[in-house]
Order: structure tokens, then sequence, then C-alpha cells
């Protein structure tokens, strides 16, 4: 057993005393003499070894937090959206752990996620002409007998597709 320790800590010990060192030796000939200087670099691997060691540490922690904070901001997401859902027009408060505010805001009114819902399928739908008034009545009728959610925007694709499909709307050329 002491023999293993002994060695365990001799081979511990020169690896974090290992040092190397180059020398670098450059020579000028004059006639029959030598002119010659050296210049000695002394490194300790174990040292930059030390070094890359924080230089990844610091990066992996760097990653680590941008991926929590990003899971936090999901989570609070999803959760006020269920929250606003139950309760439009209400605020909200989000605190930290120690009572200090974190995030605050108002749940939007119900006619502000038919708009929301609205301005995300525009978003997506550079063919659909907004300013033709006849899209507007027509996705307004289809949603209405279709009994389709108009804060939702899975109800203006299932619309528009269906519409298009049936050559109802007048959309720009692709």
């Amino acid at each position: 057993m002491k023999t293993a320790l002994v060695w365990f800590l001799l081979t511990v010990g020169s690896v974090a005393a290992q040092t190397t060192t180059n020398t670098d030796t450059n020579c000028n000939l004059s006639g029959s003499t030598a002119n010659c200087t050296s210049t000695s670099t002394t490194t300790n691997p174990s040292a930059q070894q030390q070094r890359d060691y924080q230089a990844g540490y610091a990066i992996g922690s760097a990653l680590g937090n941008g991926l929590a904070s990003a899971m936090q901001a999901h989570s609070l997401n999803k959760k006020l959206k269920k929250y606003c859902e139950t309760h439009p027009n209400q605020s909200w408060t989000y605190r930290a752990a120690d009572g200090h505010v974190l995030s605050s805001g108002n749940c939007p009114p119900p006619e502000d996620k038919s708009a929301t819902a609205a301005n995300a399928f525009i978003a997506k739908h550079k063919d659909f002409i907004v300013g033709d008034k006849s899209n507007a009545d027509v996705m307004i009728a289809y949603i209405e007998t279709h009994n389709l959610n108009p804060d939702e925007e899975k109800s203006y694709e299932t619309a528009y597709k269906d519409l298009k499909k049936e050559h109802q709307l007048h959309l720009y050329a692709n």
C-alpha cells in the first residue's frame, strides 16, 4: 500500500513539476569567426493545461447559463400564456425566489388575441392580399361558419387552405 502511495505521489509530483525548455541558437559567420546567440524559453505544460481548462470552463459556463436562461424564458412564456387565457385584462408579475420583480405586464384583452392571431397568419402568407375587403369577408365568414376560434392562428390557416383550394381568395402571384 505504501509503495502504491509513493508511486502515486512521485508520478503526480513529476507531472506537476515537469517543464520544457526550448533553446533557439542563431549563428552568423564572418570569415572564420562564428558569432552565436541563444534564446531559451521555458514552458510549464501544466500551467498551459490550467489556462486551457479555465478557458474551456468559462465557455462551458457561458453556454450553460445561456441555455438555462432560454429554458427559463420558454417556461415563463408558457405559464404566462396559460395564465392570460383565463385572466384577460389582468396584470401579472414574475418574481425571483428572493421576491424582487423580474418582469411584469398586463394580459391582453380578448379582442387583441384575434388581432395577434390574424397578424401572425398574415406575416406567414405574403401572397394574401391584406387590403382586399373580399378576402377579409370570406375569411371571417369561413371562420364563423365552421365554428373556428378567431383567437387561434390555426383557424386562419385552416380557412386559408380551404378557401385557396376553392379559389375564393384574391392572392398575389408567386
